[in-house]
């Protein structure tokens, strides 16, 4: 057995309220694991490009400041804008060349120096191994490059916000995760204790006790499963009645006459067993109908002498849009509507007079229960006893 097969069947053996848990808590999972990572990652790029961002105007401002300073060698004004800028929480360093290259001025020479200052990247790479970020201009006097101002900020501050704000994330992800779970396994609870509890009616009433019943709670689709299987129940327990019902009144006649006539007695007997025989072969016919009528492919529907339907197979129900459990006791033009034949209940009544022997192959356009137009053929029969009486008819269709 190989491993889908593995899955497949350990999949197949879960409840119904397990799969609702495994597939919920896989989706919230999900959710849970985008928050974190595309949270914390916006955020970072964000931060980035509002540091760079600030970076470029500060940089601009102070070429700006020292153009002149610069080209006047004024070195007392150029550390009074060096203390004004140095007040940035995470400015690490700024210096300022010449146009020979030595420095003019700046603020943390040690530590630009450190930094290897003068190595700019020309795409800064904002991994946790940066610890700054560097940055460079010309600085220009009358359209000419008197020197060159140098930049750099410290990430710290930057990556300790970013950890902080994956740390909440993190949080909020466990705690959308732990909620979601626990609210999948109530929710479950909600969905499946119908299904439990007809299941659990059924096992009753597998050990014997017929008169179990499913309580049925809302209208939702669980709900008209458990009165469908009520009705089922409540029809079983009446055929079993009437059958004993029918018995025991065959049985007093039977004890009645026994003393009177032995052969009297042996008759009915017979007629007992006889009445016996043909109901199981009657029950037996029916299943056998019903599971051949089931495997046709045309749809089948069977009316009582009245032209109401008693019978339709899966085909028929697929064909019309009617279930059978709905069709029952309607008449035959409600379900089978035939436009080009609207009086189809015509036709079925002059073949239950024996007007009409059938009617075969016939042409037409069904319109089924949802409105839909299907292109058909279909044929229409008398359904006799086994004394030629009419007794009903039956109905044969397909598609086209």
């Amino acid at each position: 057995m190989n491993q889908n097969d593995k899955k497949e069947n350990f999949l197949l053996k879960l409840s119904i309220k397990n799969k609702l848990i495994l597939t919920q808590t896989i989706i919230i999972g999900l959710i849970a694991v985008f928050f974190f990572f595309y949270y914390p990652f916006q955020m970072k790029a964000r931060s980035i490009s509002a540091l760079m961002d600030k970076s470029t105007t500060m940089a601009h401002l102070i070429a700006l400041h020292y153009s002149h300073l610069l080209n006047d060698k004024d070195k007392s004004s150029a550390g009074e804008i060096i203390e004004a800028v140095r007040q940035h929480e995470n400015l690490h360093y700024i210096v300022v060349q010449d146009q020979s290259g030595h420095i003019f001025t700046g603020f943390n020479l040690p530590g630009a120096i450190a930094a290897d200052y003068q190595s700019v990247p020309d795409k800064p790479n904002f991994g946790f191994k940066q610890l700054y970020f560097k940055t460079t201009i010309p600085i220009s006097y009358n359209q000419e490059t008197v020197g060159k101002l140098f930049l750099g900020f410290s990430l710290t501050n930057l990556y300790r916000e970013i950890y902080l704000f994956r740390y909440d994330v993190t949080i909020l992800s466990l705690s959308i995760l732990l909620i979601g779970f626990f609210t999948v396994i109530g929710i479950s609870n909600l969905i499946t204790r119908p299904l439990k509890e007809i299941v659990t009616t059924a096992e009753k009433i597998t050990a014997g006790s017929h008169e179990e019943r499913v309580p049925i709670q809302g209208a939702d689709e669980i709900s008209t499963l458990a009165q469908a299987f009520n009705t089922m129940m409540d029809k079983l327990e009446s055929a079993h009645e009437e059958v004993d019902k029918v018995n025991k009144e065959l049985e007093i006649i039977v004890e009645s006459r026994t003393a009177a006539l032995s052969i009297t007695n042996a008759q009915l007997q017979a007629e007992l067993r006889a009445r016996r025989q043909a109901e199981k072969d009657l029950s037996a016919e029916k299943e056998l109908i019903t599971t051949t009528l089931s495997a046709i492919d045309d749809g089948v529907i069977s009316t009582d002498i009245n032209g109401k339907i008693v019978l339709m197979n899966k085909a028929a129900e697929m064909l019309t849009g009617w279930l059978e459990l709905h069709a029952a006791n309607e008449p035959l033009s409600k379900v089978l509507r035939i436009a080009e034949n609207p009086a189809i209940d015509q036709a079925l009544h002059q073949i239950m007079t024996n007007r009409q022997p059938s009617v075969s192959l016939e042409k037409g356009t069904l319109i089924d229960n949802n409105g839909k137009s299907k292109n058909i053929i279909y044929t229409i029969s008398a359904i006799r006893d086994n004394f030629g009486e009419i007794i009903g008819s039956v109905i044969i269709f397909r598609y086209i």
